[in-house]
């Protein structure tokens, strides 16, 4: 009678599958802890992408509008602002000319704004 072994069947390319899963599976997860997740929990809509905005000026105390809300006197740090389109910032100081401009905010960044502001 023929001695029978049971085969040994080759686990690698499993193993190589699995591998590659957990790898996109944590590039995924850092993705979304970094760019935000796009999607709101709990509801399942789509959000926009966060960005912040650092605003400073010279001299300092300056108020700032962010599309044409008054958010702080600089230097102010804006946070969960949508990334990706322009927004309106305007700065203003009794004595100094208003600044006026439409800044890009930058999507899962900072956005940097400096304003020399001028006497009147």
């Amino acid at each position: 009678m023929a001695n029978v072994q049971p085969q040994k069947q080759d686990l690698s390319k499993y193993v190589t599958v699995a591998g590659v899963v957990l790898v996109a599976f944590v590039l995924i997860l850092a993705g979304k802890s970094y760019f935000g997740t796009g999607v709101e929990e709990g509801t399942g809509q789509v959000t926009k992408y966060e960005g912040s905005l650092d605003v400073t000026s010279s001299p300092e105390g300056a108020n700032v509008y962010y599309n044409g809300d008054f958010v702080g006197t600089t230097p102010v740090y804006l946070t969960n602002l949508n990334g990706g389109e322009r927004a309106k910032v305007m700065i203003t100081m009794q004595g100094y000319k208003p600044f006026k401009l439409e800044k890009y905010i930058e999507t899962g960044g900072v956005t940097e704004l400096y304003a020399m502001l001028t006497a009147e």
